[in-house]
Parts: C-alpha cells; sequence; structure tokens
C-alpha cells in the first residue's frame, strides 16, 4: 500500500456515532473510558466504501454498506454507525462505516477482506487505537 494511502488513513477522524454519545477517534487514542465503563473492550470501524481505495459512485458504496451491515447482523454483531472524515487537504469525501462492538481482530479483518478493504480501525483496552491493514 502506498504510504501517502496509509498516511491519509492516519490522518482521518473516525466518528462513532453510539447511542449514548459521539465518541471522535484516532489512531494512537487510548480505548475510549466511556466505552470501557459501558462494558466494552474492543471495536473495529469498518466500511465497504470505496473497495480497494478505488473511489466508487455513492450510490454503489450505499448498496455495499448495507451488505456489510447484513452480514453484521447475520454474525449477531452489536454495531452502530460510524464515519471516517479524512483530515488536511484530502479531498476524500466521508466514509459511511460501522463500529462493531466486541469483535476479534480477525473477524474484522476477514469482514473488511470481504468487501476488498486495505485497512480497519481497531481498538481494544490493551493497546488502543490502532490501524491494521487487511493484507
Amino acid at each position: 500500500m502506498a504510504d501517502s494511502l496509509w498516511q491519509a488513513y492516519e490522518q482521518t477522524v473516525y466518528r462513532i456515532g453510539h447511542p449514548r454519545k459521539l465518541f471522535d477517534l484516532q489512531v494512537d487514542d487510548p480505548f475510549p473510558i466511556g466505552l470501557q465503563e459501558w462494558g466494552y473492550r474492543r471495536l473495529a470501524v469498518i466500511t465497504a466504501w470505496n473497495p480497494a481505495s478505488v473511489r466508487t459512485p455513492f450510490t454503489e458504496n450505499q448498496k455495499q454498506n448495507r451488505k456489510l451491515a447484513d452480514q453484521l447482523k447475520k454474525r449477531s454483531l452489536e454495531f452502530c454507525p460510524a464515519i471516517g472524515i479524512a483530515l488536511g487537504a484530502s479531498t476524500w469525501l466521508p466514509e459511511e462505516s460501522f463500529c462493531v462492538f466486541s469483535i476479534d481482530c480477525n473477524a474484522a479483518l476477514e469482514l473488511a477482506r470481504m468487501f476488498a478493504q486495505k485497512a480497519i480501525l481497531y481498538a481494544d483496552v490493551k493497546h488502543g487505537v490502532r490501524l491494521l491493514a487487511c493484507t
């Protein structure tokens, strides 16, 4: 993966739309205290937008994200809406995503690969917030 693409992922705010409170996460942040207080210990932010980091029409992105939501429901995973908001000079539009709670790292990567994603945001209490490559 190109360094500039990885850097763009790192320079993104991942907004979690938990029903109780909004959380903004960035790479290298600690795991949010509020989520810990509610019993969460790990999460992943996964999208189906722009597979392989190729700009994709809005309607196709929405269709793919609905398929991702169906996969999350099929696996009985707890999730809420999230959005990736690029910072700085990026020309990427915000990407609709999902914050998936209590998901194992390998399961999160597997789901992301199903939708041709290059990376996910993963967070746990021990390691905080980090970016993981799907390769």
